[in-house]
């Protein structure tokens, strides 16, 4: 069973016979993208959006899915202005350093992502981030001096093996990569590794191919 048709089974659960509110298409939404589904993801935050319109955390995520299909024009017409309309809205920084890498503007994005290691919950991954940004950007050694004070020891995130994987392979040791990459997937699992797995695609792909 898809984590997507568990939420849903669930949900319907707890709401019974009652009118669904924004706040249970957001939550669909949210576990459809971390799944990988898209464009389930897509229509259930629309829904949510329809009933809460403006909501910022809706159209955040709207945007990371417009992002996750390759639709940069469209993630950077979302998020833009929430860019200006609310500068200091947290989990705004990593999705719009995300647009500035993919439409051109690496070293800009840097700025956004180092702005996110101030939450300390979100440090690991704005790291990670910098790391990406950097070698999109064509400096291997910044990349290597971030990757180098990541935490190596969190067992709560493979950040540091993802940060310590793009490095490798984008200095050509791809098998050196491939070994780092099969310890994350044993030491985080499945679910968690594929996951950070699709961004390490994403970024690092776009690198080795440029």
């Amino acid at each position: 069973m898809s984590k997507l048709l568990f939420l849903s089974l669930l949900l319907s659960v707890l709401y019974g016979g009652e009118s669904k509110d924004a706040a249970y298409y957001y939550q669909n939404a949210l576990v459809a993208y971390k799944s990988g589904e898209f464009g389930g993801a897509r229509t259930a935050v629309l829904e949510s959006i329809k009933l809460k319109p403006n909501h910022s955390h809706s159209l955040v995520l709207l945007g990371k899915i417009a992002l996750a299909q390759k639709k940069y024009s469209e993630a950077e017409m979302l998020l833009a202005p929430l860019v200006l309309k609310e500068p200091d809205l947290g989990m705004l920084w990593i999705p719009w350093g995300d647009v500035l890498v993919f439409t051109g503007k690496p070293g800009k994005a840097i700025e956004f992502y180092q702005k996110a290691t101030s939450q300390e919950v979100k440090k690991p991954e704005a790291l990670l981030r910098k790391v990406y940004a950097f070698l999109k950007n064509k400096e291997l050694g910044e990349a290597e001096r971030v990757a180098s004070t990541m935490d190596g020891f969190n067992d709560k995130t493979p950040a540091y093996y993802f940060a310590k994987a793009a490095v490798l392979e984008a200095a050509g040791k791809k098998i050196e990569a491939d070994e780092v990459l099969k310890n994350a997937r044993t030491l985080y699992g499945e679910s968690v590794y594929l996951e950070f797995y699709r961004d390490y695609l994403w970024f690092v792909g776009s690198v080795t191919k440029s």
